[in-house]
């Protein structure tokens, strides 16, 4: 696999030592404007909603010394744990160790390359494509992308002195790469590769300096019996390794799987696999519409194992594996960095079928190959004098063009609302880009948007039982209780039983006076909510569940004693439907109306309904001192700028 001599950073003198630094700066550079970004995707409930990142005692709990299970990848949420002491809980310092990663990765890729072709500059047009690569947002501007970072923080160096040891023969750069083996796959398993990635360059190598056996596989096999024969001692504790991994991540902590094959055939499921091995490629090739969600509705799954387009995608993937195994047979140092991408992409081609077809994080390091194969075509285009100048153009040109998409991409990394409207604008068929930027425009108070794009994820996956939930909680707030009723029914008739879905509609029957039929759901409610804490928001909804259910259904004060107390509480939709409750038993008690304003005015903003239960209260008792003291407050409100309920977030007078 050795290139040519290579005299490139003896071109610029002393400052040929320090051509590294260039993609390392370029790395920083392109990301520094990511440093601004919040909390974004799935970082909310792995860092936020997460008490064992919250203190340096949690550490320990990550890796299962505190009788609970281990988590599958307590080296990157370790790592969680020290930003957030850092940033007390921001998202300044968990962006800022991923730039810092990035960068670190760009300078071992730099060194890998070069040490695998024997050529600084091939090492340096390798690094420089890998720090701009477009497709690398989603791996450094989201904070969950950490675990591809980090893996490859341990993958990459495990690379680099495994080809060093075959120069130099020191036994302790195998215990190195033994040591960090370990490390990588604890940040993300995906690392249980590394054997066959060592053990493919191991044979390539040797099949590249293989002076007999000149063609077909007869060399091939030569090179696998001399690395096995002379590497036994790695390869050894490299394997048995490799399925201690295989069986903590299936076993001891499984992760989340499908179980079933999509398309529900086997050769409609390879036909799938291999959809989105051409997706993969597409991306690395041309990183032009990126997404940060692909739900397998955005990749739609073949129906049929006939079906014209999943035939071509099984076509295109034999035609990538028939390169593969050309160049490897003429060219092993080009097939090398080709299996490089084949076997570090393996474990997410869904050979196991999982709920995630495909997600940008997974190509950072398949990456690698892909910009060492660019870098050993423009290397190509050089040595012809005619054409060496087109070549370096070009690279820079598309450093150039790698670089700006990049910078432009990490604006949508901002916030949620950017990236889930970026996500939907590219991808209006996206179910779950619609749920998710429905949920953070009912989060910002734009009710109208929210409504908007539950409606459509219902439209795109009528199957899907969560926008249903999410909708009925917005109409509940809203009082149309038929419609939630509705909404529920339908969420119950396409999932398991839900405690959210059956506490909500307990709620329901209870507004509407059928305590019968609230009472006939209780039961199926789990009794250990009432002994979690207070933290979370379905428990507090349903203790408060069970202390209504305890007044008697035609107790007018209880219904208005007990919204006070859970107003108090903080938990003003449930104290809402007490007093609704109340008030259908009683419409003309007037302190059941003025709490109730209360509600509309300071939590729900609807100023419709405030003015007409003060209206109510004043008809009866015009000189009510808290009437007119909340129709002032009221006509102070209308005064001002309300936001616009749409998602440009601009205001109207």
């Amino acid at each position: 696999m050795a290139g040519s001599a290579d005299t490139f950073p003896g071109q610029f003198g002393r400052l040929g030592a320090f051509l590294w630094l260039l993609p390392v700066l370029l790395a920083g550079v392109l990301y520094v404007n990511t440093l601004e970004h919040g909390f974004v995707f799935d970082d909310t409930g792995v860092i936020l909603l997460n008490p064992n990142i919250h203190s340096p005692t949690g550490i320990a709990g990550l890796f299962g010394l505190r009788g609970s299970p281990p988590s599958l990848r307590p080296i990157t949420r370790a790592t969680y744990v020290l930003d957030y002491a850092l940033s007390w809980g921001g998202p300044l310092s968990f962006h800022l160790t991923n730039l810092l990663l990035h960068m670190l990765v760009t300078g071992v890729v730099y060194a890998l390359v070069r040490e695998v072709t024997k050529s600084p500059k091939m090492g340096l047009l390798a690094a420089l494509l890998f720090a701009s690569h477009p497709v690398h947002t989603g791996a450094v501007a989201y904070i969950q992308g950490r675990r591809d970072v980090l893996m490859s923080v341990f993958y990459l160096p495990a690379c680099l002195l495994f080809a060093r040891y075959h120069r130099s023969r020191q036994r302790w750069w195998i215990v190195c790469v033994c040591v960090l083996f370990v490390l990588a796959f604890f940040a993300k398993e995906m690392a249980v590769t590394l054997p066959a990635a060592l053990l493919a360059y191991d044979v390539s190598r040797r099949a590249d300096e293989s002076s007999m056996c000149k063609g077909g596989w007869r060399r091939w096999g030569y090179a696998l019996k001399e690395s096995l024969d002379r590497s036994a001692y790695l390869y050894a504790p490299l394997t048995i390794l490799a399925l201690a991994f295989v069986y903590y991540a299936t076993s001891i902590r499984p992760p989340q799987h499908l179980g079933v094959l999509y398309g529900g055939g086997v050769f409609v499921h390879i036909e799938y696999a291999s959809r989105i091995l051409l997706t993969h490629l597409r991306l690395l090739v041309f990183p032009l519409k990126l997404l940060a969600d692909y739900s397998p509705n955005t990749i739609p799954v073949f129906t049929s194992a006939f079906n014209g387009f999943g035939i071509l995608s099984l076509a295109g993937a034999l035609v990538f594996l028939g390169g593969m195994l050309t160049f490897s047979w003429h060219r092993p140092g080009v097939g090398f960095w080709l299996l490089w991408i084949l076997l570090t992409l393996l474990p997410v081609l869904q050979i196991v079928p999982h709920p995630e077809p495909l997600a940008e994080h997974y190509l950072y390091l398949p990456s690698v190959g892909f910009c060492a194969l660019v870098a050993l075509g423009f290397d190509k285009l050089a040595k012809v004098a005619k054409l060496r100048t087109w070549a370096y153009g070009l690279v820079l040109l598309l450093v150039a063009g790698y670089s700006l998409r990049t910078v432009i991409r990490n604006s949508v990394w901002q916030s949620e609302l950017t990236l889930w409207r970026d996500t939907v604008k590219q991808a209006p068929d996206n179910a779950r880009a619609h749920y998710n930027l429905a949920r953070v425009c009912k989060k910002s108070g734009l009710r109208v948007p929210a409504v908007t794009h539950y409606s459509k994820a219902i439209d795109i996956l009528p199957d899907w039982p969560h926008p249903y939930y999410e909708l009925a909680r917005i109409y509940f707030e809203d009082e149309g209780i038929e419609d939630v009723i509705e909404l529920l029914k339908s969420a119950q008739r396409l999932a398991d039983p839900n405690f959210r879905v059956d506490l909500l509609l307990c709620w329901c029957y209870l507004i509407m006076g059928q305590r019968d039929s609230a009472v006939a759901i209780y039961p199926r409610l789990p009794r250990e909510a009432l002994r979690e804490p207070w933290a979370s928001p379905t428990t507090r909804m349903y203790r408060a569940l069970s202390r209504a259910l305890e007044l008697s259904p035609f107790d007018v004060e209880g219904h208005l004693k007990l919204s006070c107390e859970l107003l108090a509480e903080g938990l003003w939709v449930e104290a809402k439907c007490l007093l609704m409750r109340a008030r259908a038993l009683a419409p003309d008690n007037l302190d059941v109306r003025l709490t109730l304003a209360v509600i509309y005015l300071d939590h729900l903003q609807d100023i419709r309904r405030c003015q007409k239960e003060i209206g109510v209260v004043l008809q009866h008792q015009p000189l009510n001192t808290r009437a007119r003291a909340l129709k002032d407050r009221l006509a102070f409100v209308k005064a001002q700028p309300t936001q616009d309920l749409s998602l440009n977030g601009r205001t109207h007078p």
